[in-house]
């Protein structure tokens, strides 16, 4: 009774002030309506309606990109490492590492094994952080499914001013010669160049700029 007593003296002295009450019952009921998404929550503000909608809600999350961490070969030195990396099963890894505002949902770049250009982006699936050492962390990625992979080196020349480009593609171990064919052109569009009437123009010839 006693704290019904004070309850109601507070609640009382609230409402003795013109709008202190109105906007406090706005503030607890948005709160509560991002939490259960109350698409009907009286007082709620503009933005609090919009995220009590679980539609207005997914187009939000879906519009936030993941965060990218960069452990490419070049980026990696004292307190930014990866000290192991195990392929756990199909496109499935565990990797040991050290790095600050890794999260799950984050995704992690790697230098392909044996390649100086080629890279790997992984999603994170699960994380488990280290007290030793410190921002270490173990977690469990997804991403490519493949056996195994081969590296192949091949060059290409434009045909409009005749520079040569060396590049790195990979393909699966035992790939024929027309499934390396397609590989080394995907990855030469990815490169900027282009292929016009079986011609390869390069870059800058593309965009007119050589």
């Amino acid at each position: 009774m006693v704290g019904r007593s004070r309850a109601g003296r507070c609640i009382t002295g609230l409402r003795r002030v013109p709008g202190i009450l109105s906007d406090f019952r706005s503030v607890l009921e948005g709160v509560v309506s991002d939490v259960h998404y109350l698409p009907n929550a009286r007082g709620a503000r503009q933005g609090h309606r919009a995220l009590a909608d679980p539609g207005a809600w997914a187009q939000t999350a879906a519009a936030v990109a993941p965060r990218i961490h960069d452990y490419r070969r070049q980026t990696l030195g004292p307190g930014h490492e990866i000290r192991s990396f195990e392929a756990q099963g199909r496109g499935r890894y565990e990797v040991e590492g050290v790095g600050k505002h890794v999260r799950e949902g984050d995704r992690l770049r790697f230098t392909l094994k044996g390649s100086e250009t080629l890279e790997l982006v992984l999603d994170v699936m699960e994380l488990r952080e280290k007290l030793i050492p410190q921002h270490g962390w173990t977690a469990v990625l997804s991403g490519a499914d493949f056996d195994s992979l081969d590296i192949h080196r091949w060059s290409i020349v434009c045909d409009a001013c005749a520079r040569k480009m060396d590049f790195e593609f990979c393909a699966p171990s035992g790939a024929s010669q027309e499934k390396l064919l397609i590989q080394a052109a995907a990855r030469v569009e990815d490169l900027d160049w282009t292929t016009k009437n079986e011609a390869h123009l390069c870059d800058l010839c593309s965009k007119g700029t050589a």
